[in-house]
């Protein structure tokens, strides 16, 4: 599971309106001053929405107070917390028309793999290009315990070392079998949603692998055992790591000190 910063902490979960439309979420999150000080000119910021089911999409947010977009997400502007004082904060995503093309970042691959890492890699290869990630998705399904969710990352070597791991460490594994096998891959921070669901719960919140195949980019979820087709689920992505430093990235999170986030 994704690690959050210390900034924000699950109370909850997030509301998905059952009137709203079946592309609107609303989100509600609640700040918190933990301390015994004012704090001002503080801001909450968040993650855009940029693909659902691995196809690249618009998204509106709106929200109160008012709301500032920017590149890559969107902030809302705090004003003044006294002691131990807390306030809602309300959200809205909105599907808009229209698709964008979305890349595979950039993102290194295993320094020095262990020997291991590649035979393993090495024996897809015999497989025709179209059935390799079936066949890989196979082996991580046998061969890899999902374990629930940690906070630490331990990395695709441990995963295939240890044969367990969280959604991070099945991600991770996931996709250095893939890029090793031809395929552009993207490793994502996201949000797994049941079709019909009026709540995303804070274990909704999950990473997994999309690789480009002939006709667009496909699900690769080895740690909730789904393949190509998100069928059920709906899967929205938020950001496509770059490298793992940005493991550690946080959906939503606060500039306040003292201030902590809860998801209602």
């Amino acid at each position: 599971m994704i690690r959050l910063v210390c900034s924000i902490t699950t109370a909850s979960s997030l509301l998905l309106s059952a009137q709203a439309a079946a592309q609107d979420i609303e989100l509600t999150v609640r700040v918190r001053n933990e301390r015994s000080s004012v704090v001002s000119g503080a801001q909450v910021c968040g993650l855009l929405p940029i693909a659902e089911g691995g196809v690249g999409s618009r998204w509106h947010i709106s929200g109160s107070p008012a709301l500032q977009s920017r590149v890559d997400g969107y902030c809302l502007a705090l004003g003044d917390f006294g002691p131990y004082q807390s306030q809602a904060v309300h959200l809205n995503w909105s599907k808009s028309a229209g698709v964008e093309q979305v890349g595979a970042p950039e993102y290194p691959l295993v320094d020095q793999p262990s020997a291991e890492l590649q035979t393993l890699a090495a024996s897809f290869a015999s497989y025709p290009q179209g059935e390799r990630p079936r066949r890989i998705f196979d082996w991580m399904v046998d061969n890899i315990e999902f374990i629930g969710i940690r906070r630490a990352v331990d990395g695709a070597e441990y995963a295939l070392a240890q044969r367990r791991g969280d959604c991070t460490e099945h991600m991770l594994l996931a996709a250095e079998l893939l890029a090793r096998n031809g395929f552009s891959v993207r490793r994502v921070l996201g949000v797994a949603i049941p079709t019909g669901q009026n709540r995303i719960r804070a274990s909704d919140l999950h990473n997994w692998v999309e690789y480009s195949d002939n006709r667009g980019w496909r699900i690769f979820d080895s740690s909730r055992r789904v393949l190509s087709e998100p069928g059920g689920l709906r899967y929205i992505s938020l950001l496509h790591y770059h490298n793992n430093q940005q493991l550690s990235v946080a959906p939503i999170t606060t500039d306040g000190q003292g201030l902590k986030l809860y998801l209602e």
